[in-house]
């Protein structure tokens, strides 16, 4: 508890850095923010709108910074400077520091929220990477970070007959289902494969502490420890 309050504020620290002559760090230090300080503490279960708040301010420094809102930038120069990411989470945040804001008749402030985060998604529409790149994004819910490298045909989630590897887990549902069931049945079972593949993620997820994940299936590095995952 003690260490997650220096760590809160050393990014505080970071944050005042980025924003005032550094602002290469920024959008290191608002995901940073994001990940590990979503929530309140765990007996309220509720957005951190203070530190949220300094999440979003940083994802903005950082669009400026990367010159994101450049009319002139090259969809190379788009893609490497990750604006869509940045746009997204800017998206995001303000959405959602809107409605938190709302929860506590903090009218005003939810209002002027939700409207910055619709001029967002307007300044990012009249772009000319996003006008002409055929993303398709009308609403901001239809906003996904695939679409800048990936077909968007069908939106955020496609039919299975376009998905080849559905078919073939939807057939093999039983023997997946028993084998993760196995794992969940035996606490030791499931530490052990924890321990086995440490995957540093986010802890924006609630209780605080108490849900926990391996991963079964990852093709993309050769490590001895998969082997032991799925039998399967």
């Amino acid at each position: 508890y003690t260490e997650w309050h220096k760590i809160e504020g050393d990014l505080r620290t970071l944050k005042q850095l980025a924003t005032s002559s550094l602002p290469a760090i920024a959008v290191g230090v608002a995901n940073a923010l994001y990940h590990f300080f979503f929530f309140q503490d765990e007996h309220r279960v509720r957005m951190r709108i203070d530190t949220m708040t300094d999440a979003l301010e940083l994802y903005s420094v950082s669009l400026h910074r990367s010159r994101c809102l450049d009319p002139e930038r090259e969809p190379r120069d788009v893609l490497l400077s990750m604006c869509t990411v940045k746009f997204f989470f800017v998206q995001l945040l303000a959405s959602e520091l809107g409605g938190a804001l709302a929860a506590e008749r903090k009218l005003k402030d939810a209002a002027e929220m939700l409207s910055f985060a619709a001029d967002n998604f307007r300044r990012m529409r009249s772009l000319p990477f996003y006008a002409t790149s055929g993303l398709g994004w009308t609403e901001p819910r239809g906003m996904a970070f695939n679409h800048e490298l990936y077909p968007n045909f069908f939106g955020p989630v496609w039919p299975k007959s376009e998905v080849p590897i559905a078919a073939f887990l939807e057939q093999r549902f039983t023997e997946f289902h028993a084998d993760l069931a196995r794992i969940l049945a035996d606490e030791e079972l499931f530490n052990h494969l924890g321990n086995l593949e440490r995957n540093a993620e986010g802890l924006s997820v609630w209780p605080a502490g108490r849900r926990k994940h391996i991963e079964l299936a990852d093709l993309r590095e050769e490590e001895g420890w998969k082997a032991q995952l799925c039998h399967y």
